[in-house]
């Protein structure tokens, strides 16, 4: 994939769709390794962009993710109701994920 662009250091960065399927986003993430660089942790619901959820509200996604993320920087990204509550606790999620994979 990456030699088809030309590029020895190019880099990927991921983030999930709206809703995603755990399978297809586990199977992109494994096809951007080992150039994958970063991922924007974030839950989205059907509704995407409006409908922000608590990071462990899709655990099934995240979880089996971070067993795959030796090298990649996560980022903490679009939180429930834009507050610091939420980001202080999808924070300690992530630590949570982190420290299980």
């Amino acid at each position: 994939m990456y030699g088809e662009a030309g590029w020895d250091n190019l880099v990927a960065h991921w983030q999930p769709r709206e809703d995603p399927d755990t399978d297809q986003c586990l199977a992109e993430v494994r096809a951007l390794l080992p150039k994958l660089a970063a991922v924007h942790a974030f839950s989205w619901g059907p509704d995407g962009y409006t409908e922000r959820l608590a990071l462990g509200a899709r655990e099934d996604l995240w979880r089996p993710l971070f067993g795959l993320l030796r090298d990649a920087e996560v980022m903490l990204e679009f939180v429930q109701d834009d507050s610091v509550d939420a980001v202080l606790r999808d924070a300690e999620t992530l630590r949570q994920f982190a420290a299980a994979s």
